[in-house]
């Protein structure tokens, strides 16, 4: 791991079996994800196939957002299948100035 990215932790890798489907097991595994990578991280990210509906309403959920997409990221059967990249900030409050949130003086000309 870089120091440059030590801060940044990836949801890699999650799946629920189509039986524990609309069950809450999803939601179960990710508030056990999220608790802990609040004792680890600032940022959580992870990618999701862009059909996958329930999985990208799930995250949102959590407070996830979308940054990108990455077009044609995997391939299954021939077919390409585009990824959304979300994230999600842990930290308590920026610490960076966000374009939003930068003050801008009045103007008195």
């Amino acid at each position: 791991m870089s120091l440059k990215t030590k801060h940044r932790g990836m949801v890699w890798g999650m799946y629920v079996e189509p039986d524990g489907r609309r069950l809450g097991v999803g939601k179960l595994l990710l508030n056990v994800i999220v608790a802990h990578a609040k004792t680890e991280v600032e940022d959580l990210t992870l990618t999701v196939a862009s059909q996958n509906e329930p999985a990208i309403n799930l995250y949102r959920r959590f407070g996830f957002v979308e940054y990108g997409l990455d077009p044609r990221a995997l391939k299954v059967d021939g077919v390409y299948i585009d990824e959304v990249l979300m994230r999600l900030s842990l930290e308590l409050g920026p610490k960076h100035p966000t374009p939003t949130s930068i003050p801008v003086a009045p103007d008195n000309s």
